[in-house]
């Protein structure tokens, strides 16, 4: 999933050099040192402490701002500076876990209301991949939250919420043959 995200940001970048890339539930990530073409600007959003955790241990360098703030309640989006006729991506990396389907939906609405035509990237598991992974929290064999919100047509969802969204890209980054690569048959099916 982490190449894919990459990859996405990327395309972006070769797309749009002098863009902006706001990363969303940021944490320690250093998507920025992976990708950065030394010209895009870029936006790291986290709760104030774990902003101060990565002020503390990771250096901020030129063309990158940290902003510790509330991510689901959007105020933060009005301390991200985009000059007319710029670019604007916005990551949500391993994010899902915080949403329901409403909370998504006002978060991609807030996006657009204050940067119109913005692009926005994210991972989102399917309704079998949900079903999994929170069965396996619920068992103790994997550690973390229990998800709320499933995806299985990303397209038809999106445009149900707001036609004038464009769809770059809805694809399967884990398909059925890679799980089956990885584990044994009988896991993959599991």
């Amino acid at each position: 999933r982490l190449v894919a995200m990459d990859n996405r940001v990327r395309n972006f970048i070769d797309r749009y050099a002098d863009g902006i890339v706001v990363n969303v539930g940021s944490e320690l990530d250093t998507m920025f040192t992976r990708v950065d073409n030394g010209r895009i600007k870029w936006y790291n959003v986290d709760l104030p402490e774990r902003v101060e955790i990565r002020r503390k241990y990771m250096e901020t360098r030129d063309r990158e701002v940290n902003i510790g703030d509330t991510i689901l309640d959007c105020r933060w989006l009005d301390q991200i500076t985009k000059p007319q006729d710029t670019a604007i991506l916005f990551v949500l990396y391993d994010m899902m876990k915080y949403f329901d389907r409403d909370g998504l939906r006002q978060f991609l609405d807030a996006i657009w209301k204050k940067f119109p035509g913005a692009e926005v990237v994210f991972d989102a598991k399917n309704s079998v991949a949900k079903h999994k992974w929170n069965r396996s929290i619920f068992s103790g064999r994997n550690k973390g939250s229990m998800l709320r919100l499933s995806i299985d047509n990303c397209t038809s969802l999106i445009y149900d919420w707001n036609i004038k969204y464009k769809i770059l890209y809805d694809e399967t980054v884990l398909k059925q043959e890679d799980l089956e690569r990885m584990l044994s048959r009988k896991e993959a099916k599991g």
